[in-house]
């Protein structure tokens, strides 16, 4: 979302910018755009960590899940 938000505000500025007139408009516009595009890469990042570390907490419950039904599948024995 952020990424087509930085894009069109990005040609919106160089387009007024051109205008000459525009350039007063443009300019803090084109810098928006940069925040916007600062904000996307920064989110991208944290969301592939977050990603990675819900993936290996699925591994582990994966494998406490079939070591507990490994262990409850055993015979018992009474001593």
């Amino acid at each position: 979302m952020l990424d087509s938000a930085t894009a069109a505000l990005s040609s919106a500025a160089v387009a007024m910018s051109l205008t000459g007139i525009g350039i007063s408009v443009g300019a803090p516009l084109e810098g928006i755009a940069a925040a916007f595009g600062c904000a996307s890469t920064g989110m991208t990042a944290a969301n592939k960590k977050v990603e990675n570390k819900a993936k290996k907490y699925e591994n582990i419950h994966a494998l406490a899940v079939a070591k507990h039904d490994s262990i409850n599948s055993m015979p018992r024995k009474l001593f």
